[in-house]
């Protein structure tokens, strides 16, 4: 077993999982409506849920490189 998983380094691999997460995200949030947002219009939605999927994504590659210096730092220790 050669793969990586779960440090993959390759970025477009990571690139790929922060855009699918936010579609997650979006797709979780407006169907499931959890965060009392059955209050807001349809237009509202279409505006906050994809800026708050969007965050979590950009979040979410913001972290790797902090991920990736604490992998480096555990390996040489070891």
């Amino acid at each position: 077993m050669k793969k990586l998983y779960p440090f993959d380094p390759l970025l477009k691999h990571h690139l790929g999982f922060g855009i699918g997460f936010g579609v997650w995200i979006f797709i979780f949030l407006f169907l499931t409506e959890p965060l009392d947002i059955q209050v807001f219009t349809l237009n509202e939605k279409l505006i906050f849920l994809p800026l708050y999927a969007l965050v979590g994504a950009l979040l979410y590659l913001l972290i790797l490189p902090f991920q990736q210096k604490m992998y480096h730092k555990k390996t040489q220790k070891c």
